[in-house]
């Protein structure tokens, strides 16, 4: 089966990588993969290095769209794909159009949150939605979100989750250590991470308020990764936190950070089914997060799932977990990994998207 993905960007974030691992599963299948983006500098990528990746070469200009759309209709009919399957609103919405000029077998359109955009968008959706097959997203409260405000129907449009790649995302001793070790956490500190760039959507100014409300008597160490936190730096020196928080920019061992990670905060006011929680409890992290799009929906219980722009909350369940004996947050930590293995295995996702490729073909 020729498959092409394609996907608004290949920045660093939570679509990109499920895209980048979906690549590389249907590639180890045996099947010929292809990887489209739109725009953009090109961080993430499959690590089978026999998948073609191809860039459009959009800009923020406007007159650059009609150039991107004509090549990307030209790369489609040169591959001449049995199945397109495309990411993200942009992505999504050029690649049905791309149906208008070439008769693609299947195209399946993916979105990863309960908000794509505004009212426009949701309408560019609704009007393109008979030109895939079929659309899905990421978590049931962002499927019924879209259903709600007629971006698609209710025949139209399925949940399937993000999947874990377990093998990748696992705890490992001596890494650990080596890790805590390079980032001077000593035995007694508790380590906190949370990973994303620093987006609206992420909501770090709840998280900083949160770390303000914590005690400074705790044996704490934060870490926040991602791309665009020099102002949040900043935010942190101003409310008097920078002993407690480091942030460490763009990181490509993000595996290894959070298999040193006691515990995963996330502080979004909006998401879809934010995989890094996921991998953070394939890690056997202890999560705390927010309500926001499908977070909870990684979590078998609710304990540690706190109201979005509430700092209070948040700061209460993180020192909870800070104050829980280490067997205790081990365990938790156990029972997190084995939730992943048994749900949201990448080895499970992936069959269930070569059924649903199947079945449309």
């Amino acid at each position: 089966m020729k498959i092409v993905y394609i996907i608004t960007g290949l920045g660093l974030g939570g679509a990109e990588t499920q895209v980048c691992n979906l690549c590389d599963q249907f590639a180890k299948l045996g099947h010929d993969v292809s990887l489209v983006y739109l725009y953009g500098e090109q961080v993430a990528s499959p690590q089978n290095k026999a998948i073609s990746v191809y860039s459009i070469g959009l800009t923020k200009s406007p007159l650059s769209l009609l150039g991107a759309f004509y090549r990307l209709v030209r790369l489609i009919r040169k591959i001449k794909p049995d199945v397109i399957h495309s990411h993200m609103v942009h992505a999504n919405l050029l690649t049905r159009l791309t149906r208008i000029f070439y008769n693609v077998p299947v195209i399946i359109s993916t979105a990863h949150s309960t908000n794509e955009g505004g009212k426009a968008r949701m309408l560019a959706y609704r009007y393109t939605d008979k030109l895939a097959d079929i659309s899905s997203n990421v978590s049931q409260i962002s499927v019924d979100a879209f259903i709600e405000q007629k971006a698609s129907f209710l025949d139209k449009m399925i949940m399937v989750p993000n999947g874990i790649d377990t093998t990748r995302f696992i705890i490992d001793d001596k890494k650990r250590l080596l890790m805590r070790e390079s980032l001077s956490v000593n035995i007694n500190e508790k380590m906190i991470i949370a990973v994303g760039r620093n987006d609206p959507a992420k909501d770090y100014a709840n998280l900083l308020s949160a770390i303000k409300l914590i005690s400074n008597e705790l044996l704490i160490k934060i870490f926040v990764v991602g791309l665009d936190t020099e102002l949040l730096a900043q935010q942190a020196q101003y409310l008097g936190i920078s002993e407690k928080i480091q942030f460490l920019g763009l990181r490509q061992d993000i595996p290894d950070l959070m298999m040193a990670a006691d515990i995963f905060v996330m502080s979004s006011e909006w998401e879809g089914l934010p995989i890094v929680i996921g991998e953070a409890m394939a890690c056997e992290c202890a999560v705390v997060t927010t309500d926001a799009g499908g977070a909870a929906q990684w979590l078998s219980n609710r304990d540690y799932v706190v109201p979005v722009k509430d700092p209070e909350e948040l700061a209460k369940k993180l020192t909870y977990l800070i104050y829980l004996p280490k067997e205790k947050l081990i365990k938790l930590g156990q029972q997190n990994r084995q939730a992943i293995v048994n749900n949201f295995s990448l080895a499970a996702v992936t069959q269930t998207w070569l059924k649903i490729y199947n079945r449309f073909l």
